[in-house]
């Protein structure tokens, strides 16, 4: 093993540098004044003495390796096992909320029942729709009630258009986009 009080001995020594003595000097009191070492102390020099070295004693990486190894495959295991719950989770309640949805969809009046509405559409024609019935069935069938459900009646016929033209209007932004394209 090299020690660097002896390799800058050699140096010093090489290039005729004055502090030549200075540098004997220094390396015989340092050696002096090193405290005995415990036998763990002396356990862990000779180990990283190894490990610098490139010498490993035998078994131990081995082990080490070995139980990192478990550790890391266990912890990718577990944390992709929770991943698919939690997207399973996440896959069911979209499910649902869809379902939910498309009843909403079914209850509320449209022009067919094939028109595709966004989830947006359907909670403004559904409130829509509600008000509408809310008002009928609270007030009398007078001819200004009349009025103002016809108006609500409008609301939810303004929704459903409204629905029906940005769909369009998105479907000729598309179609014009892989035009240019290509």
């Amino acid at each position: 093993m090299c020690d660097i009080a002896a390799v800058n001995l050699v140096y010093a020594q090489s290039m005729g540098s004055l502090n030549y003595n200075s540098s004997i000097s220094k390396e015989s009191t340092s050696e002096e004044t090193e405290e005995p070492k415990t036998p763990a102390a002396a356990q862990e020099e000779e180990s990283e003495e190894n490990v610098a070295s490139g010498k490993k004693k035998r078994g131990q990486s081995v082990k080490k390796s070995r139980s990192k190894l478990k550790k890391a495959l266990s912890w990718r295991q577990s944390n992709r096992s929770r991943r698919l719950i939690a997207n399973a989770r996440e896959r069911s309640r979209i499910h649902i909320m869809s379902e939910a949805f498309e009843g909403l969809r079914r209850a509320v009046p449209s022009y067919s029942s094939d028109q595709k509405l966004s989830k947006l559409a359907i909670l403004r024609l559904a409130t829509s729709y509600i008000s509408a019935l809310s008002y009928l069935a609270e007030n009398d069938t007078s001819t200004k009630s009349l009025k103002h459900f016809a108006e609500c009646v409008d609301k939810c016929t303004q929704a459903l258009q409204t629905e029906g033209r940005t769909r369009r209007k998105e479907a000729k932004k598309t179609v014009s986009e892989d035009i240019i394209i290509d």
